[in-house]
């Protein structure tokens, strides 16, 4: 897998659609600063939001931050103005 090259600033800078990158600021083996660079590289509507925790187990750690940070995003980007609804 290391192996293959992907070039993701190059693909993230074509992206049209608004960006969510979330990212540990704990995470051990991927460096915060990579997830800082593509939020830099990301055109147009984005959002960083930094979670605790390592590179295996943010998510669990970061539950209800990554939770919330999800919803908000994808209400205030992707329903109609209006008609957000909390769950």
């Amino acid at each position: 897998l290391v192996r293959m090259g992907y070039d993701t600033r190059a693909a993230l800078a074509r992206v049209s659609c608004p960006v969510l990158i979330m990212h540990s600021s704990e995470d051990e083996i991927v460096p915060y600063a990579h997830g800082e660079t593509l939020y830099a590289t990301a055109p147009g509507e984005k959002a960083l939001v930094t979670l605790q925790g390592g590179h295996n187990d943010a998510l669990f750690v970061s539950r209800e931050r990554y939770r919330g940070a999800v919803r908000e995003f994808l209400q205030q980007h992707f329903t109609p103005a209006g008609k957000a609804q909390a769950r």
